[in-house]
């Protein structure tokens, strides 16, 4: 992609997107052993994740939404539904 300087790795100076998984829960268990992206696709739960940070900043963090208003995203997402549904004649 020719973005070597700027993603590819966790450097200062580079973007982060990045996700942190709580996965010493009940349900991702046996851990010692286990193939961590089988834990990440048929274990984990959404209500893992307890932060995501995007180019370095954090976007959700324990629970809570930074930055963004949880409703105004909720109707966002409503009337890009409308708009799809409307494109696709349904």
């Amino acid at each position: 992609m020719g973005l070597e300087e700027q993603i590819g790795s966790l450097e200062l100076g580079k973007k982060a997107d990045l996700a942190l998984i709580d996965i010493n829960k009940l349900h991702c268990s046996p851990r010692e052993g286990a193939d961590i992206y089988a834990q990440l696709v048929y274990q984990v739960r959404c209500s893992d994740v307890t932060l995501t940070m995007v180019d370095g900043k954090i976007l959700y963090q324990d629970g809570h939404l930074r930055n963004m208003e949880q409703e105004n995203i909720i109707k966002q997402c409503s009337q890009a539904l409308v708009r799809v549904r409307s494109r696709a004649g349904i």
